[in-house]
């Protein structure tokens, strides 16, 4: 199935480097013209949101490296806008290299006011400028890799002091934030917005960098589509485009819009099927199929969905193999969602292992207690459960069409070698993985080959030897019980259509997040996990093409 663009390059620092460098290199587009092209699209993004007057002052902020010379070009647009314009260099003319160095020579050799503070422990400005209306924050860009140095922390500190009154911009990050994991080091500049140059890097989408980023607007400046391609990015940010979708034929029926299958429930989690249903249902299915164990009660209304009764008991035992088996082979679903709401014993341990061994199955969707199953040996059985004592299931059954979710808790447990010491308590673990999302989903995707999607704020989307999907969406309304159950079979609803696993995981991923978003603008919180479902129509309307 032929899909729009579900995401956008997001390169690492190094990448964004050669990337500029087999521009220069084998395209022959010298440094300079890409140093101003980015100068050019920083002062038209400026420009969105400052009026430039004659007695607008401006005070750039400069370091010794590309950044700074992103800075000094943009000084002399600034200074031929009209502009009052200072630069505070922080390193001396001497220190200054290369293109930085060019432009920095054009600036000065114009006429732009240059103030040398490379000998100062701090910052020490003429009293005048005390109050700029406008801050150019150009110290440190994408490659800060260590810690700022004391006296770019003494400026980076005195740029926050003063954004009560000032615009402050930064130009492709904010000095001091980490390109690649979106974290202070150990402070960084607050702007109020960011213009990141050719591509976004994935450090200016995590959640948690938003403090400091501002709006962030991504604005190509050269780098030909041939660099791009032949040197992929690791990573990818998921930003489908609104109104380039195709709506559905009107021809479409229902027994050809996928067909979805969900086992779960068990004796105090009877709705968690349900929830993974209406998911399944939102985002389009054409028929959704919950089995679950015969003596539960039925949570609620649903007759949309249609029920199949196992055994007689509240929970999944392993005789209920056969019946399992007679189900799936009657619905013959596209794709089959495992786990809400199950329970963790030794039956669904067994029931899974059953479905995933057959030879010629749909895509699974492997979500909640099914998850426990592949729990690492490390892993305390839950309290009050002596059966998790289980040798955990490996990860080599999973096929490369099927789907983890995850959240944190779970991922600590599925992680085959963990990063912290052996003992450490889950806690402890679910901080590890947590502290390192990215290193954690790595390690996961490369020991199994299905699709791994690590829920949570800044969702991560990843697959063995593919890029690393970041989702930027972080919003409370999605911090419901059940949000998990439905974005489960969201992802088998897209699954069942014939869509690749690894995208159907995006699709979901996206629709779920922007129908978190949608409500959040109602209220930001007091929403229920199947009015996540029941948002999600909307997002999807944004997508599609809106009718002649």
């Amino acid at each position: 199935m032929k899909l729009p663009p579900l995401t956008v390059p997001l390169p690492t620092p190094e990448e964004m480097r050669r990337w500029d460098e087999a521009a220069a290199e084998q395209f022959g587009i010298p440094t300079l013209l890409l140093m101003e092209n980015a100068a050019q699209a920083a002062l038209r993004e400026l420009k969105r949101h400052v009026a430039l007057r004659s007695e607008t002052k401006i005070l750039i902020f400069t370091g010794k490296g590309n950044n700074g010379g992103d800075g000094a070009a943009l000084a002399r647009l600034l200074y031929d806008e009209g502009c009052t314009v200072l630069v505070c260099a922080l390193a001396a003319p001497a220190h200054i290299q290369g293109t930085a160095a060019q432009h920095t020579a054009i600036a000065r050799g114009v006429g732009v006011n240059f103030l040398d503070a490379s000998h100062d422990d701090g910052p020490e400005l003429p009293l005048e400028w005390h109050a700029p209306h406008v801050i150019i924050d150009a110290i440190v860009g994408t490659g800060l890799q260590d810690n700022l140095r004391p006296k770019e922390l003494a400026y980076v500190s005195l740029i926050n002091q003063w954004r009560e009154h000032a615009f402050v911009f930064s130009l492709d990050i904010p000095s001091g934030l980490c390109g690649l994991t979106g974290k202070a080091r150990p402070e960084a500049v607050k702007a109020h917005a960011t213009v990141c140059f050719e591509a976004g890097k994935p450090g200016l989408f995590f959640p948690e960098a938003a403090e400091y980023t501002g709006h962030v607007a991504v604005r190509r400046v050269g780098i030909p589509l041939a660099v791009r391609t032949m040197i992929a990015p690791s990573w990818e940010l998921l930003a489908p485009e609104k109104g380039g979708w195709p709506r559905p034929s009107s021809f479409r029926h229902k027994g050809k819009a996928g067909k979805v299958l969900i086992i779960g429930g068990s004796e105090g989690m009877s709705g968690a099927p349900f929830l993974a249903a209406l998911g399944s249902l939102r985002v389009g299915a054409g028929l959704v199929h919950v089995a679950r164990p015969g003596a539960l009660p039925c949570p609620g209304c649903f007759p949309e969905i249609m029920e199949h009764l196992v055994g007689t008991g509240t929970r999944w035992e392993e005789e209920n193999s056969a019946e399992l088996e007679r189900i799936t082979n009657m619905i013959t679903p596209d794709a089959v969602v495992i786990g809400p709401g199950m329970g963790r014993t030794h039956a669904v341990q067994y029931l899974v292992k059953v479905l995933l061994e057959k030879t010629e199955r749909a895509p699974i969707v492997i979500d909640a207690d099914a998850l426990y199953c592949f729990r690492s040996p490390r892993m305390e059985p839950t309290p009050g459960s002596a059966e998790n004592s289980a040798a955990p299931l490996p990860l080599s059954l999973l096929g490369s069409a099927d789907i983890l979710t995850p959240h944190p808790g779970e991922m600590a447990g599925l992680m085959p070698v963990h990063s912290t010491a052996a003992g450490a308590d889950h806690h402890s673990r679910i901080l590890s993985v947590q502290n390192n999302r990215p290193g954690a989903l790595a390690a996961l995707t490369a020991a199994c080959e299905a699709v791994l999607v690590l829920k949570g704020p800044g969702t991560l989307i990843g697959k063995k030897d593919a890029a690393t999907i970041l989702c930027p969406t972080a919003v409370p309304t999605l911090a419901v019980g059940g949000s998990g159950d439905v974005l489960a079979g969201m992802c088998g609803a897209l699954a069942a259509t014939g869509m690749a696993s690894f995208d159907a995981a995006k699709l979901a991923v996206y629709l779920h997040a922007r129908a978190g978003e949608l409500l959040a603008q109602k209220s930001p919180l007091g929403h229920l996990a199947r009015d996540i479902a029941d948002t999600v129509p909307l997002a999807w309307n944004e997508l599609c093409k809106r009718s002649v």
